[in-house]
């Protein structure tokens, strides 16, 4: 029945029908493996007639690929004359004739339709001719070593020492830090006072320390002594204080006899005498500055509830040993 409707068709209009068909252009007829070439197929129809052309695949058979996006272009479309344009890129990845197939095109109207196909075109695919000038292609190797140069080491070891020093700076504020926070203990607390007073005269005297290091240290230790037990003993300011103010301290206040407080005036004065009048003392006043000491404080003792129990009772900052002025 189709047939015989275009054949009347042919026979009503014989022109219009001679001018419909599909035709084939191909951008190049040889290429090499991986180059590309342009198909474009024009398709011609009577006018008034709908035309509907095929969704080319990726794939066209016998490894030829398409590799681009195909385009629509209508050229004519009026009462005796539709013309358009379908084109496409398509390449090959192995040398060999490839057949580019024949691609159909459907027409309508009023009911009728029909199919125009284009017409099957060779493709001659072949490897690019190798230039005889150029040596041959090696196989592929791995990397050379190559040595560390002082432009790539340096960056990593100024890094590392400046990481080095932020690390040693930390641990010194912490270590700081945490020292800071904890209670100075004064060593001359961690036993009775008169153990420690007894413990420095002792030593000052069987070393006889007025030799060697000299008078002058021989009568600092002692009177630093004898001011620490003095204060701790019988309550007064005598590690601050000058003579004059202890000795007015020891006849205010002080539980102590006149024979007492006058052992503490001359080992005082004569401790001044040396450290700010340059006076050398003979052998036998050292040997019995030191005597007196020893005897003031065995005398003397640490009346009851003086004596230093435990180590937090004995926690406080160091008390400064100062020079009488």
């Amino acid at each position: 029945m189709g047939a015989l409707l275009l054949l009347l068709l042919f026979v009503a209009h014989p022109r219009v029908l001679s001018a419909q068909g599909v035709d084939v252009q191909v951008s190049a007829d040889s290429i090499v493996v991986g180059d590309s070439v342009g198909v474009t197929l024009r398709v011609d129809a009577p006018g008034g007639w709908d035309v509907f052309h095929p969704l080319i695949p990726d794939t066209l058979g016998g490894g030829l690929d398409r590799i681009g996006e195909s385009r629509w272009d209508t050229l004519s479309n009026n009462d005796t004359l539709f013309s358009a344009t379908l084109q496409f890129p398509v390449s090959a990845y192995d040398s060999g004739v490839y057949l580019l197939p024949s691609i159909p095109f459907i027409l309508l109207h009023d009911g009728v339709s029909d199919t125009l196909y284009s017409r099957p075109s060779l493709l001659y695919v072949a490897y690019a001719q190798r230039d005889s000038a150029v040596a041959d292609i090696m196989p592929l190797v791995g990397p050379l070593e190559q040595g560390l140069t002082l432009a790539e080491a340096l960056p990593w070891v100024v890094g590392g020492l400046v990481l080095l020093a932020i690390a040693v700076l930390a641990y010194y504020l912490l270590r700081r830090r945490r020292r800071a926070d904890e209670p100075v203990v004064d060593p001359r607390r961690l036993v009775p006072a008169d153990e420690y007073a007894l413990g420095v005269l002792e030593a000052q005297l069987h070393d006889r320390t007025w030799r060697n290091p000299g008078v002058k240290h021989f009568f600092t230790e002692v009177s630093g002594a004898l001011r620490f037990f003095m204060g701790e003993v019988w309550g007064i300011r005598a590690m601050e204080g000058t003579t004059e103010e202890i000795l007015g301290e020891l006849d205010a206040s002080a539980p102590c006899t006149r024979g007492q407080r006058e052992t503490v005036r001359r080992i005082l004065e004569l401790s001044d005498q040396v450290k700010f009048a340059k006076y050398v003392p003979l052998e036998h006043e050292c040997t019995q500055v030191a005597m007196d000491a020893i005897g003031l404080v065995r005398e003397v003792g640490v009346p009851e509830g003086n004596v230093v129990e435990s180590d937090e009772a004995a926690t406080g900052a160091s008390l400064p040993i100062k020079e009488e002025e």
